[in-house]
């Protein structure tokens, strides 16, 4: 998908990635930790592509849709924004690999997500996660050697954590999770809590693979199947300028405000809609959201 010249200009010139060659020669990990956060500021992960386009005509982007999508800061859904950091990173010499992961929703299937993890980063056997496309910040490189609990990370609104369990790594909210602040453990069979925080995805860590192929078919499904992908009746545009959330979630605004998500509704209809989209994701072509708002309508009159 890139070679390294290709990747060099993209982090450079389009992430704006500070002394991002000296980086690549002697410290590969703060290089690595500049590009996740700039891809939080400049990629929007956001289902208007998806949505744009017709039910009955939804597919799995192209490997070169993906690139264009990512290289123009159009951005996507997860498969659309860590496949394409996956092959960037690659083709800047971190040695990279990809996992399945299951996110924890109210229409689930497993291994609707993929993280990455960066091996032999600073010592030789070490093990970094890389998540840029969740839909909330994971500004941090997770560090996988520790026993059973990582420290606890607050970025933007939220307060999170990972633990270990039965072979599994298990990312968890508090502060911040919607679904926490909603309450919802009573409502969802697929919902686990553990002290008040919630799990919000769960890896296999013993499965590892260099072959993106392997993504094809629950990349697929997220695209195709309504039943078990939430992004066919919501429209979402999520971005995170200087490290600070900025969300278009239907018709409201959700606005990181001092570390707090401030929810505002959107006044003056689709027309209002699409501006705020274009405020905050200016990359995001209008005839795009034009087109994702028509059938978020529809599917939404349908399901009612």
């Amino acid at each position: 998908m890139f070679d390294k010249q290709e990747a060099l200009d993209f982090i450079i010139n389009f992430l704006h990635v500070e002394n991002a060659e000296s980086l690549l020669e002697n410290n590969r990990k703060e290089l690595l930790e500049g590009i996740v956060l700039k891809i939080h500021q400049k990629l929007p992960f956001q289902n208007i592509n998806l949505l744009s386009v017709p039910p009955n005509e939804r597919r799995k982007p192209t490997q070169n849709e993906m690139k264009e999508n990512y290289t123009s800061g159009i951005g996507g859904l997860c498969f659309d924004l860590n496949i394409p950091t996956f092959h960037l990173l690659s083709a800047l010499g971190f040695e990279m690999t990809m996992m399945h992961c299951t996110v924890s929703t109210t229409i689930m299937f497993e291994n609707n997500h993929v993280v990455l993890v960066a091996k032999n980063l600073v010592q030789e056997g070490d093990r970094y996660l890389v998540d840029c496309g969740c839909g909330h910040p994971t500004f941090k490189l997770l560090n996988l050697d520790f026993e059973k609990e990582s420290p606890i990370y607050v970025s933007s609104y939220l307060e999170y954590k990972y633990i270990k369990s039965e072979g599994k790594l298990l990312r968890m909210h508090r502060k911040g999770d919607p679904l926490v602040a909603r309450g919802v453990q009573e409502n969802s069979e697929f919902e686990f809590w553990i002290d008040g925080w919630r799990r919000f995805y769960s890896v296999d860590l013993d499965v590892e693979t260099k072959d993106p192929k392997q993504f094809d078919e629950d990349h697929k499904i997220v695209y195709t199947n309504p039943k078990a992908s939430p992004f066919h009746l919501s429209l979402r545009a999520v971005i995170f300028p200087n490290g600070i959330a900025a969300m278009v979630i239907n018709d409201k605004t959700f606005m990181d405000i001092d570390g707090e998500l401030v929810i505002t509704p959107i006044q003056g209809g689709d027309d209002a809609i699409k501006s705020k989209i274009k405020e905050i994701c200016p990359a995001i072509p209008e005839d795009l959201i034009l087109k994702s708002l028509t059938h978020w309508r529809q599917s939404s009159s349908t399901k009612n």
